[in-house]
């Protein structure tokens, strides 16, 4: 489905799973991004450590 909007704050409510390209377009510019998603989480990560590599 497409749908043009106007600029502002909207709001989208279904009752199944959904996902959302977000796009716009003008003279000079473009953009696009994911919305409307929502994931659970896989693993929690409580620590990690850097190290730093050396490329000759």
């Amino acid at each position: 489905m497409r749908a043009g909007t106007r600029g502002g704050f909207h709001t989208l409510s279904v009752q199944l799973p959904f996902g959302v390209l977000v796009i716009g377009v003008s003279h000079y510019h473009s953009f696009g991004y994911p919305g409307g998603q929502s994931f659970s989480p896989l693993a929690t990560v409580t620590s990690f450590k850097l190290t730093s590599a050396r490329v000759c």
